[in-house]
């Protein structure tokens, strides 16, 4: 077995392994609507509900259920406004939290590197897994801080698997669309419970089943993944390793097996991380310092430099544009690109976070009640969006399409796109995402409950596209190295955005008659500002190379 078809074998295990665990344990919490549906049946929060009120049954007159559809609930228990706004209140909690944690999470990844970050996640996620198995009808409170536990590890999983990406070159954009797409697609596991609560079973059983299954995230921590950071632009012979190999000499294995910081098949050169991160010991400062040791360095990263340039085509180019334009964290923050990607990220995730929140809500209101139907259709929902592991790396495809067109083309020589080409391709998967949220707010607005089917497709595309070309957009615009600080920064910021989705619907609940004709409105309005984001990348890009050309 060749060295080149090692280095596959390893990338793709670590690609498969990571998709999987985010599959497993990443998004859970955007399963939301089919535990509110198990969580009213259980009678989660039902104290709340006065019998003496004249609030005991909700105002969408639920008291129009069957006796025969009631005894299918524990002691016949009926949701009331209290209790669906308590439930409302935790999602909205959790996803604030959710946003709000990723820049502290960014800058823990930068400042500790994978494997510690990791430890974290599994220590967050088993916390998070044994609350909510643990929570029952008398206990509801535990339900508040097991979602966050269980959220904030699936953000750190998030980090930590998005880095792999660095692994596919010019299909970085692809891979990390794939993995967002897995981040969402858990949305499965909370209809697992449901169908495993509708089957007789308890949910608390499988939240038991999944805190066991959290040591099985250690064979990616420590067997897989860097201690560190995987390099971008990734060295020549990189591979993933976490033992040693006889190829290494005695000196140089001692410093792989410390810093776990990858394997070149030159032991001495030395291994970039994604934000610049030199791994360097005293063992290896003082071996560096022979000649020998410096020109077999300077022999690789000529060689890593024009490889880069005959394979990549134009990333090197790409990255130091960037490096020109954005020489600070400080000033990737106070760019007019990061806000832009804030208006567009913000106005869209709370659209789409406040939809999936009031789920249950619309649907009991669309279909009077039948407890049948709300259901169906939330199984339904929960199906499709788990289409999201497919629709998602389309996006990326988008991104990358006239990078793998050209790389596939063997007709002709690749030409230099630019260091702008990236940014003007994803313009359009950018346009896309804004259309689908456009879509099916239109859908909400007609009271046509059938209509709802083409409602959750348009949600699966917005929804697959929103996080994973977000992520790609911030990785294009801005150098890698403030990669995690500058996305984290994002999504916290916009997480405050999505705190407004509790008084948002305590409006709509109380003032608007339940009617959410005129919010929906506003989410539209909100949603065609977005429009602004691929409109200026486009101008800008094409202004900028327009300027390059005539300097040249």
């Amino acid at each position: 077995m060749t060295m080149k078809t090692v280095q596959i074998i390893e990338r793709l295990l670590a690609l498969l392994y990571a998709c999987f665990e985010n599959l497993i344990h990443g998004g859970i919490i955007f399963g939301w609507p089919s535990l509110v549906f198990v969580f009213i049946q259980l009678g989660y929060f039902s104290e709340l509900c006065s019998d003496t009120s004249a609030n005991a049954t909700s105002s969408l007159q639920l008291n129009t259920i069957t006796d025969a559809q009631n005894l299918s609930k524990p002691g016949g228990v009926e949701s009331c406004p209290e209790q669906e706004s308590r439930l409302q209140l935790i999602f909205s909690v959790t996803v604030a939290v959710q946003a709000l944690c990723m820049f502290p999470v960014g800058f823990m990844f930068d400042y500790f590197g994978t494997r510690l970050s990791r430890v974290v996640m599994s220590i967050f996620m088993l916390i998070g897994y044994v609350l909510m198995a643990f929570s029952s009808p008398t206990y509801p409170i535990l339900v508040f801080p097991g979602t966050i536990c269980f959220t904030i590890g699936g953000v750190i999983m998030l980090f930590s698997s998005m880095q792999i990406g660095n692994l596919f070159g010019g299909q970085k954009s692809t891979i990390i669309t794939l993995i967002n797409s897995m981040y969402g697609g858990s949305v499965i596991l909370l209809f697992i419970a449901k169908i495993v609560h509708d089957a007789g079973f308890s949910i608390n059983l499988l939240f038991f089943i999944l805190a066991g299954s959290v040591v099985f995230l250690n064979i990616n921590t420590f067997l897989v993944l860097p201690t560190k950071y995987i390099p971008w632009p990734l060295p020549e012979g990189y591979r993933l390793i976490t033992c040693c190999t006889p190829r290494t000499p005695t000196e140089a294995t001692e410093d792989c097996a410390y810093d776990n910081q990858g394997y070149a098949e030159d032991p001495f050169s030395e291994v970039v991380g994604v934000n610049e991160y030199s791994r360097r010991t005293s063992v290896g400062s003082t071996r560096r310092k022979s000649s020998t040791y410096e020109g077999r360095r300077m022999s690789l990263s000529i060689a890593m430099d024009t490889k880069s340039e005959t394979v990549d085509g134009g990333i090197s180019e790409a990255e130091e544009r960037k490096k020109k334009e954005y020489e600070s964290l400080g000033s990737c923050l106070l760019s007019m690109p990061f806000w832009l990607i804030l208006l567009w990220q913000a106005f869209l995730e709370m659209d789409v976070l406040f939809t999936f929140g009031t789920l249950n809500f619309f649907l009991t209101r669309l279909s009077n009640g039948d407890e049948d139907l709300v259901s169906w259709y939330t199984n339904v929902f929960a199906i499709t969006q788990f289409f999201t592991i497919i629709v998602g790396p389309l996006g990326g495809l988008l991104m990358d399409r006239n990078s793998i067109s050209m790389s596939c083309s063997k007709s002709k020589k690749p030409k230099d796109r630019g260091p702008y080409a990236e940014m003007r391709d994803s313009c359009l998967p950018l346009a896309i995402t804004t259309v689908a949220s456009i879509g099916y707010s239109i859908c909400l607005l007609i009271p046509n409950l059938r209509l709802q089917y083409l409602t959750f497709i348009f949600i699966l595309v917005m929804k697959s596209l929103l996080f994973g070309v977000g992520s790609a957009v911030v990785a294009v615009v801005f150098p890698m190295k403030y990669f995690t600080s500058v996305y984290g920064a994002l999504r916290t910021i916009s997480g405050l955005f999505t705190f407004l989705q509790y008084p948002i619907f305590i409006l709509l609940r109380r003032y608007l008659d339940d009617d959410p004709f005129w919010v929906t409105i506003a989410f539209i309005i909100g949603d065609v500002f977005t429009f602004t984001l691929p409109a200026a990348l486009y101008v800008l890009s094409k202004r900028k190379t327009s300027t390059d050309n005539n300097n040249k």
